[in-house]
């Protein structure tokens, strides 16, 4: 199982990951949506810019006269409603008729949208309606409505055969020009006279989009693969020295034989032992333990069973204590266990369980001292002083035992 600091380097190389990874979605989502705007943007100045000439063809120009016999430009039926000049004969004895405004602006765009695939649709649109062409939709007639409370324009993105588009309308005023036509129909100069209405093709705009977008999440890719790898590669980095780390500190803190605890962890968690018992007035214990007639056991069968031996016997410790405890090789065949928040007679019960696990698995006894921490010890190093001295009684006592400093 890996170490806390293991564990620790690999989520912080998951979180880096994960913010970096949201980090480039944000990035890539805010530049998908500016150039999708920037698209309506475009085409939204594309359509008032229609709008403008439109005005401009339809009442820019003065009065057109045209031959009287060009379909084209016929006049415009108005009911009930007659101008004068409309029909001319010119020196020469050519007759003219007065070209309507709207119709030549119909024509002009009708040119330009039959000579393209995905043209720019125009119309001039009114609430007061001459011709029955000019009808306002719904959505036409909701920002006529709207012109007259003040709004300036109305916008919307929408299908027409099958072809996205979006529709512009913008107010149409009347004008000085416009009152030769429409006075009668009580208009004044800067009255709303209707809009006009300019569906703009979106899909070269949608178009360019895309090569913008497929470039840029390209772009966002490589750099995010790129960046990723680098993160990957630098915390694996990490925690292989985490891991060298780990094991050189485990290496100065264990014993190499046993794999219990050395002295020098010893004397780090006697220190803390004694700083909270003092403190908190919170008793512990700490049982001397050696292997008796050791040295005959090494004489009759070698270092290499001897070795053996300390391995067994630091397992069996290490099984009977508790994982809060420290189990200690304190030198040679001497072992020392620290009991955390534990008083005499848990200990003792502690020392006897080892004794008989010891006598009852291998070839060889154990003798053992007790001794517990009490109020009046001045140095960390007296309670295994005690220990010692209470071990030394079990070994002059018989051997295999257990004895407690009193």
């Amino acid at each position: 199982m890996d170490s806390a600091l293991v564990r620790a380097i690999n989520k912080a190389g998951l979180f880096i990951f994960l913010s970096w990874t949201l980090a480039i979605a944000t990035s890539f989502l805010a530049m998908y949506y500016h150039h999708y705007y920037a698209a309506i943007d475009g085409a939204v100045i594309e359509a008032r810019t229609h709008s403008e000439y439109y005005k401009k063809v339809m009442s820019g120009f003065g009065e057109i006269y045209v031959k009287a016999d060009e379909d084209v430009f016929c006049p415009e039926p108005v009911t009930g409603h007659s101008l004068p000049n409309t029909n001319v004969t010119t020196t020469d004895g050519q007759e003219l008729t007065l070209v309507n405004p709207i119709i030549r602006t119909r024509v002009v765009f009708e040119s330009i949208k039959n000579k393209t695939e995905l043209p720019v649709l125009n119309r001039l649109t009114s609430l007061k309606l001459y011709n029955p062409k000019n009808e306002p939709d719904e959505w036409e007639k909701a920002a006529l409505i709207a012109f007259e409370k003040g709004e300036t324009e109305s916008q919307e993105i929408t299908s027409i055969d099958g072809a996205p588009y979006l529709r512009v309308i913008r107010p149409l005023f009347v004008e000085k020009s416009c009152l030769r036509c429409h006075s009668h129909q009580d208009y004044k100069e800067g009255d709303v006279r209707g809009g006009v209405s300019v569906a703009v093709p979106m899909e070269p705009y949608y178009k360019n989009e895309r090569k913008t977008v497929w470039f840029i999440f390209w772009m966002h890719s490589l750099l995010w693969a790129v960046v990723s790898a680098c993160i990957f590669g630098v915390t694996k980095i990490a925690v292989k020295n985490a891991r060298i780390y780990e094991e050189t500190r485990v290496m100065s803190l264990r014993d190499p034989l046993t794999g219990l605890a050395n002295r020098r962890f010893m004397e780090i968690d006697l220190k803390e032992c004694f700083d909270v018992a003092k403190r908190y007035k919170t008793p512990f214990s700490a049982i001397m333990a050696d292997i008796d007639n050791f040295k005959q056991f090494n004489d009759s069968k070698g270092h290499q069973a001897g070795d053996l031996l300390l391995k067994g016997i630091a397992g069996i410790i290490s099984r009977e204590t508790r994982q809060t405890d420290l189990a200690i090789r304190y030198g040679g065949e001497e072992f020392l266990i620290m009991l955390h928040q534990t008083g005499r007679a848990d200990a003792v019960i502690a020392a006897e369980r080892i004794r008989k696990a010891i006598e009852t698995e291998t070839d060889v006894t154990l003798s053992l001292g007790v001794s517990v921490w009490r109020e009046t010890m001045q140095q960390k190093e007296d309670i295994t002083k005690e220990a010692d001295k209470a071990l030394y009684a079990a070994k002059q006592n018989g051997r295999n035992r257990v004895e407690v400093y009193s």
